[in-house]
């Protein structure tokens, strides 16, 4: 990793004739960037002036290096990130994760299993406060339509992945169905 770290007031980073320019006129620095020849692979802006112009976003875009913001504290404000990493071994690294049948169903377990859970906790937290959703038959649902994780299954991989997909659309049906409810509850009555 080589990130740039902008630090100070007053920074404005534009495009001009192609090239990147980092101004910083109140500490007199300038900075020039040709296009693909910077050699920097991030950008780390901390301070609370200055600008960015579209321009220059289009153009760190372009070229994958992704942008971040900092407050005075260091917290994460802000990300502009390239539409896709850059990182040639993790894109060969991802590949070769999903050549791998089994592997590709238990990344997708997950994440759908993940996805439910943050459904379940949310209508949980909005049952509290509206009467129209039935939690406890949200949840008979969750496990009478849970596929039972099993690595070994023999089942072909796209079998499998059919079953979990089935299983992901029809709790999601049930979990949009109960916002629908809150969300004529409010209508009707605000």
């Amino acid at each position: 990793m080589n990130p740039l770290l902008i630090s100070g007031f007053g920074t404005s980073i534009s495009v001009d004739k192609r090239k990147l320019i980092i101004n910083n006129s109140k500490l007199n620095e300038h900075l020039e960037f040709y296009p693909h020849q910077i050699d920097n692979d991030s950008i780390i802006i901390e301070g609370h002036t200055g600008n960015i112009s579209f321009e220059a976003i289009r153009w760190l875009s372009k070229h994958d290096i992704p942008v971040t913001m900092l407050n005075w504290n260091g917290n994460l404000l802000a990300c502009i990130n390239p539409t896709e990493p850059s990182n040639g071994k993790l894109r060969a690294k991802q590949y070769a994760r999903y050549c791998d049948d089994n592997t590709r169903y238990d990344i997708a377990y997950h994440i759908i299993e993940e996805k439910v859970r943050q459904s379940h906790n949310l209508l949980k937290e909005l049952s509290r406060y509206y009467e129209g959703i039935d939690i406890m038959a949200f949840e008979k649902a969750i496990d009478a339509e849970k596929p039972h994780y099993d690595p070994d299954d023999k089942r072909r991989v796209k079998d499998r992945l059919n079953a979990i997909l089935v299983y992901e659309g029809k709790i999601a049906a049930m979990y949009w169905e109960y916002l629908a409810k809150i969300y004529v509850f409010l209508f009707l009555y605000f």
